[in-house]
């Protein structure tokens, strides 16, 4: 019965990426930055701060930011 319960948490437990969305999505932040997550629960590599019009890059597994932004919505992540 424990090892179903630890399986049954771990399955629910959310990334890092929709844990900070699902925070900002929980307030009422007019403005603020959403980040964009993939199924996996990484982040998406090209993000956008819709409020300001731009996008930039972060790495997918800590969401740090890794280019300016810009609003070049051509903007390649690698």
């Amino acid at each position: 019965m424990a090892v179903l319960l630890i399986s049954v948490a771990f399955a629910n437990a959310k990334s890092v990426c929709e844990e900070q969305r699902d925070e900002v999505l929980s307030e009422d932040a007019f403005g603020e930055y959403i980040p964009r997550c993939e199924a996996d629960g990484t982040f998406t590599k090209k993000q956008f701060w819709a409020s300001f019009g731009k996008y930039f890059c972060v790495d997918p597994d800590t969401g740090t930011k890794t280019t300016e932004y810009t609003r070049d919505r051509n903007l390649k992540c690698e």
